[in-house]
């Protein structure tokens, strides 16, 4: 049986118990319930095409207290996303924003934005330390972030869309463009 509801090519489907999770190039990924043949849900922000999807389920532990159930998305746009599936309006109203509804939003533009503001961090901290000895130990470690941050401006630049995505054990792995892992 088909279900239509996207109206674009679909490239990753992900199943978990009655429901599956659709995402295509319309930049949307959609809940299906199965069993009725249904859109049930809709997770919306992407602006481009998704390319994988991959289903992260964790049971309460010791470390976090808590059952995660996160999907988590890759596209074009060179971002990996976790979504919450347990988000109180997704579950109630079954549309939410990436506003509401995102764990985490792993850009190139985001980790870079990161960098950038640790190095603003230490230069203020150079720029107030009390001593000689310590703006020159501030200095030295502006320096270091800065090539770090270089660095990651170049791997910024190479780095191709994701177009593969695993769970295992805790960790996402993620497969591009650059022929990198």
């Amino acid at each position: 049986r088909s279900l239509f509801g996207h109206g674009c090519f679909i490239h990753s489907i992900v199943t978990e118990g009655k429901y599956a999770y659709s995402a295509g190039e319309d930049g949307l990924i959609k809940m299906w319930d199965v069993t009725v043949h249904h859109s049930v849900g809709q997770l919306e922000g992407c602006q481009d095409t998704i390319y994988r999807l991959c289903l992260r389920k964790e049971e309460a532990g010791k470390s976090s207290g808590r059952n995660v159930r996160q999907l988590i998305s890759s596209g074009i746009d060179y971002g990996i996303r976790a979504w919450n599936l347990d988000n109180a309006t997704f579950k109630e109203d079954g549309l939410v924003t990436m506003e509401e509804a995102l764990a985490f939003n792993l850009t190139p533009d985001a980790i870079v934005d990161l960098a950038r503001a640790e190095v603003a961090k230490m230069e203020d901290a150079r720029d107030k330390a009390v001593t000689a000895d310590g703006a020159m130990m501030l200095t030295q470690s502006v320096e270091q972030c800065n090539a770090q941050l270089n660095e990651l401006l170049r791997w910024q630049t190479t780095l191709k869309y994701v177009t593969s995505l695993a769970y295992c054990k805790g960790f996402v792995y993620s497969a591009g463009g650059e022929d990198a892992m």
